[in-house]
């Protein structure tokens, strides 16, 4: 089953949100798909993790920058700040969750 975000109301490309490392077009299907690039669960959590570190790194730069006299908009670095603090808690409520269903899953009996 193939999802076209672009169709779907509120989620157009046009209303200028991005979603870093997320096609276009995702395929989601039950079935393995041999030509798809197999990737792991590190990976995946690499990469999530990679993008809120670089998000950070982005708010706090541009936030020292302002500091120092570099001339930024003001608006800019507080959208940044802003994108970043809510990474950051998102993140930290995947992993609350993840911990929480680990636990979950082993205290079940067999």
């Amino acid at each position: 089953m193939l999802v076209n975000f672009n169709s779907l109301p509120g989620l157009a490309a046009t209303n200028g949100v991005e979603f870093p490392g997320l096609e276009p077009t995702l395929r989601l299907s039950f079935e393995e798909d041999e030509s798809a690039p197999q990737s792991s669960f590190a990976d995946l959590l690499k990469g999530a993790i990679g993008v809120v570190d670089n998000q950070h790194k982005k708010s706090l730069n541009m936030a020292v920058g302002l500091a120092a006299g570099v001339p930024y908009d003001t608006h800019q670095v507080m959208i940044e700040s802003a994108k970043s603090e809510a990474l950051i808690h998102m993140a930290s409520q995947v992993t609350s969750r993840v911990a929480q269903s680990y636990q979950t899953l082993m205290n079940m009996q067999i």
